[in-house]
């Protein structure tokens, strides 16, 4: 078969030297859970999902505890124009809607023509109008300061700078509980972590 995706994991963080296997670190990695999983279709040791329904959510293995600075990605294979979006969702979030639709919920939709932020069903535009294509989504948080930033291809969007505290798109992160990191799109139309 082909291993050429394994990664090297193990259930604590080792001494972040490299091991040989692709230069990964022994370490905890996240995937999607699929036992969190609604209806997409998981692949590739849970790092690719296909959207067996419009806008049901994948979240992944692992929570982003109530301290620290944290950074992640989401490729947007294949959407249609407005289906993807990505972000986070605190414990508990409604996964059968994207994240942002309800208020524990911070999420970016990569659009043709409207591309923006959602937080409890309220579309913020960023003018950043990408979709598809292999478009790669970044988040940054602060869970010291309850702030969350989104980049798009390697850029943060509204002159964001998570380094300095500075042009967050959210600043109402809660203050306590893990946020977990998720994605959905439309049917038929895939996402990766």
């Amino acid at each position: 078969g082909n291993f050429g995706d394994v990664m090297f994991d193990v259930p604590m963080n080792g001494d972040q030297s490299d091991t040989g296997a692709g230069g990964e670190v022994s370490g905890n990695y996240a995937v999607f859970n699929p036992l969190l999983n609604p209806v997409n279709t998981l692949s590739n040791g849970n790092l690719d999902a296909t959207a067996a329904g419009n806008n049901r959510v994948s979240l992944t293995t692992l929570g982003i505890p109530a301290s620290g600075k944290w950074y992640f990605e989401f490729t947007d294979v294949d959407s249609s124009s407005g289906a993807f979006i990505a972000g986070v969702g605190a414990e508990g979030v409604d996964i059968t809607n994207y994240l942002g639709r309800y208020a524990d919920g911070w999420g970016y939709q990569t659009h043709a023509t409207n591309a923006g932020y959602y937080n409890n069903n309220s579309l913020t535009t960023s003018g950043v109008n990408v979709h598809g294509s292999n478009t790669v989504l970044g988040v940054a948080i602060d869970r010291a300061t309850n702030k969350l930033w989104f980049s798009i291809n390697g850029t943060f969007v509204n002159s964001g700078d998570p380094a300095n505290g500075t042009n967050a798109s959210f600043t109402n992160l809660p203050s306590s509980g893990f946020l977990f990191p998720g994605a959905s799109s439309a049917i038929g139309k895939s996402f990766i972590f």
